[in-house]
């Protein structure tokens, strides 16, 4: 039987008119970060009366929500470590900041693979007083703390797991799965047979590692050449002992197996990109996966860890590092490990993140710093909206790339759906190994560049991604074939002071998946607890604020007639037109305001509708209305306004029929 989501859309589905349902809004995720898809219902959209004490409220209640994060968020750091990056003056053991630490009790953790800069640990001492005692060390450039940050996906509520076998049968069948990894018309199938170079690309996961026996991902594997396996000697000297696909930098070990799941997801998408992964046996590799897991069983991780992992990355060839993780918090140090990447011509794709923030107010790293060489990703739908979740940004994300309910490999040889900007990104990573193994002579900027220029604008997209695009695999790897080598990088120099907000506010609007879910987390240890009961009483009081109010509020107000509008009752045909698709049906009242309608389906597909409406007095064969999804709070559902436009319109619908 065919899968739910890859179902054909019934081009003539019918819709009932005027009914109102109770329902969560679009991608609002529940305390486990799953996406709550039930009860969601499109309907009229009547704006309640506001009066001036309402009016205050919500401006009261937007401002708490706006500050909760920078509370919460506060101490999203490791307690009692911090990165410090020293002047080339006080290198070496034998250095008067070495005897300094020792003193004080202050160990390293682990060097951070630049000779200048470590990681450091104090027991007895917090992160507060750590800095304090280094910040204005002489021997110090800078030192921060050592932040957590977190994968960005989002796990869809029904969706379940394949095995291969499985898998391979509903793609094969006729009634089963009718696209491939994504209904995103970015044209992944037909881009294959356009790729005619023989390249082999390194591509970088740095993530919460893989399952190196997934039949879909085992051959493609990257083998560390100069390394000799299970001997226990680091033969490349590279400080790294038996490291032959990768790293585990979780726990410094050679076995950088997945226990999460969400790295083996995202390896599967940037193979299949490229191949399909759905087939039985995946044909020959054409891309080389390194592993590098910085991200624990829970899917979180360290500013050291993936700085750590970044370096490793670049020095062992990789080209292409795709980074499904971001987090609130600034780091200098993760600055200049991109910065570093960006010199020796490699391109970071990173995740936008999942907390439909802008990222020009409120940034998520690394997705925000400014490196030439970074792709930021936002995370579209099948139709080319703005995926709910999704982060966004005019100046600080790049471009969309499909993210919602992507079909891929997960550990124990299973596939799964998974949505989010974790996925989203690594289809740019994927599109991006296409190139490269086109054109082997192209450096990462260079593949940025061509991967930007040959997206398809969407209008979705206007002013809330910098290329107002999302990414199509056939235009790029076409577009590759026609440009010059340039290996001319613009000039950088990261600027490490303009951002620095220091430890108070060292959050932000965080990456994870779910925001409840990080709350709580960040509430109840997970490596961060609250420094102080200060904030937790101050937290409190901001969430208690709304409640007294709103108790005073209703004390005052009087009754008002909450209708905007007059209805009418008519008796007309429709065609709907939701991005691209038309369902027919029947009006039975309208006002000027709206008309009411049951769109489950098309509540995550589409913001902007368009509907057709036969003249009920036969003056003109169809009245064209336009409007866009709004959400009212008195209904607790959604709903379609229609545009200002419209007006003379919908006055002629209204003079056909009676009022109700």
């Amino acid at each position: 039987m065919a899968v739910s989501k890859r179902e054909k859309i019934n081009k003539e589905n019918h819709f009932q008119q005027a009914i109102w349902h109770s329902a969560n809004r679009s991608g609002q995720v529940n305390r486990s970060g799953q996406v709550n898809r039930t009860g969601r219902a499109i309907s009229l959209s009547i704006r309640a009366h506001l009066t001036e004490e309402m009016a205050i409220l919500a401006f009261l209640l937007s401002l708490i929500l706006a500050l909760i994060p920078g509370i919460v968020h506060a101490q999203d750091y490791v307690e009692g470590e911090v990165i410090v990056k020293l002047k080339k003056t006080a290198l070496g053991k034998s250095s008067p900041f070495q005897s300094k630490l020792t003193q004080k009790g202050i160990v390293a953790k682990s060097s951070v693979s630049m000779g200048n800069t470590v990681a450091l640990k104090a027991e007895g001492l917090s992160t507060s007083q750590l800095i304090g005692e280094l910040s204005n060390d002489p021997d110090v450039e800078y030192v921060e703390p050592n932040y957590i940050i977190r994968k960005s996906e989002i796990i869809e509520e029904g969706a379940r797991k394949y095995t291969a076998s499985e898998l391979a049968t509903y793609y094969s069948s006729p009634s089963g799965f009718s696209t491939y990894l994504t209904e995103a018309p970015i044209h992944l199938q037909d881009t294959w047979p356009e790729v005619t170079g023989t390249g082999t690309p390194i591509v970088a996961i740095i993530d919460s590692g893989i399952d190196p026996n997934h039949s879909a991902l085992s051959d493609a594997l990257w083998s560390n050449l100069y390394e000799i396996p299970n001997n226990g000697i680091d033969d490349d000297g590279n400080g790294y002992v038996d490291d032959t696909y990768g790293w585990n930098f979780v726990n410094n070990s050679k076995t950088p197996v997945d226990c999460d799941g969400h790295g083996t997801h995202v390896a599967g998408i940037i193979r299949g990109t490229g191949q399909d992964i759905y087939a039985t046996p995946v044909p020959s590799p054409i891309v080389k996966i390194m592993v590098l897991k910085f991200l624990d069983c829970s899917g979180s991780g360290t500013t050291a860890d993936a700085i750590n992992a970044i370096y490793y990355a670049v020095r062992n060839g990789a080209t292409i590092l795709n980074n499904s993780w971001g987090g609130g918090s600034y780091s200098k140090a993760l600055h200049e490990a991109i910065a570093f990447s960006y010199q020796l011509n490699v391109l970071f794709v990173a995740a936008a993140g999942n907390t439909a923030n802008n990222n020009d107010l409120s940034p998520i790293y690394p997705a925000a710093y400014d490196v030439p060489n970074i792709i930021s990703v936002a995370a579209t739908t099948d139709i080319d909206n703005v995926a709910s979740f999704s982060n966004f940004g005019f100046t600080s994300v790049d471009v969309g790339s499909p993210g919602v309910r992507i079909l891929s490999t997960y550990p124990g040889d299973l596939f799964y759906e998974m949505s989010g900007t974790s996925m989203a990104a690594p289809f740019v990573a994927g599109i991006a190994s296409l190139i490269s193994r086109q054109r082997t002579d192209l450096g990462g900027y260079q593949i940025r560049q061509i991967i930007l220029s040959s997206s398809e604008s969407k209008s979705p997209l206007v002013g809330k991604v910098s290329s107002q695009a999302r990414v199509n695999a056939y235009n790029a790897v076409a577009y590759s074939k026609t440009v010059d080598a340039d290996g001319n990088l613009p000039a950088y120099q990261a600027n490490l002071s303009a951002p620095d907000r220091g430890l108070a506010s060292s959050g932000g609007s965080g990456g994870g998946c779910g925001l409840v879910g990080e709350v709580y987390r960040k509430m109840n240890g997970g490596g961060t607890p609250p420094s102080s009961g200060g904030r937790s009483f101050g937290l409190m009081v901001l969430l208690l604020l709304p409640l007294v109010i709103l108790l005073i509020i209703r004390s005052r107000l009087v009754q008002v007639d909450q209708r905007r509008y007059e209805r009418f009752r008519v008796n007309s045909s429709v065609t709907l037109e939701i991005g691209g698709e038309k369902l027919i049906g029947q009006v039975n009242s309208i006002s000027l305001g709206g008309a009411g309608l049951k769109l489950d389906r098309f509540l995550e597909k589409g913001s902007v509708v368009k509907m057709m409406i036969a003249d009920p007095e036969g003056q003109s064969a169809t009245i064209e209305v336009e409007g866009h999804i709004v959400w009212s709070q008195e209904k607790k559902a959604y709903g379609v306004e229609f545009f200002k436009t419209n007006a003379m319109a919908l006055e002629r619908l209204a003079k056909g029929g009676a009022k109700s």
